[in-house]
């Protein structure tokens, strides 16, 4: 799979809440990137963006992500 684009993020004089935050989105993104790029010889083919998320759903590539984040309760 070909990263087509990337993010990032910046916050300034960054606290303990801000800190918690930012891990569990990078873990998000760190599973959702890894599950793609597992489905990605099936989801590859599809031309139309919008079919190729919801394939990508369909496959359960997006299963679980909010399910285990890590995070204290």
């Amino acid at each position: 799979m070909k990263v087509a684009s990337g993010y990032g993020v910046e916050i300034r004089k960054q606290n303990i809440c801000f800190r918690k935050t930012m891990d569990i989105c990078r873990r998000a993104v760190m599973y959702l990137t890894e599950a793609l790029d597992t489905a990605w010889e099936e989801l590859s083919p599809i031309e139309n963006a919008r079919r190729r998320f919801n394939a990508a759903e369909a496959l359960g590539a997006c299963e679980g992500l909010g399910t285990d984040t890590g995070a204290e309760t």
